[in-house]
């Protein structure tokens, strides 16, 4: 039992790239999509228009790709964040 807690707690090291400042954001380990992503963002209010956002990152070629929501991060993945202001 006391493994399984401690799975529990292990936490997703992710930078995201917002205005061209880093914020790094801790997701549990067992939510490690874009989705869950999102939601941790939206809890923290630090982006306006979520919805619109997009998310993207650097593939093999450097260029930036859009992620879909299903998509899986890893511990250290650089998420690049676009979005409007009011």
């Amino acid at each position: 039992m006391q493994r399984q807690q401690h799975q529990l707690k292990k936490k997703l090291k992710l930078k995201v790239l917002v205005k061209g400042r880093t914020k790094l954001v801790c997701l549990l380990a067992a939510k490690n999509t874009l989705k869950d992503l999102k939601k941790q963002i939206k809890d923290d209010k630090c982006i306006d228009n979520l919805d619109k956002a997009i998310f993207q990152q650097k593939d093999e070629d450097d260029e930036l790709v859009d992620l879909c929501d299903s998509h899986q991060l890893g511990s250290g993945d650089k998420v690049h964040v676009t979005y409007e202001t009011e």
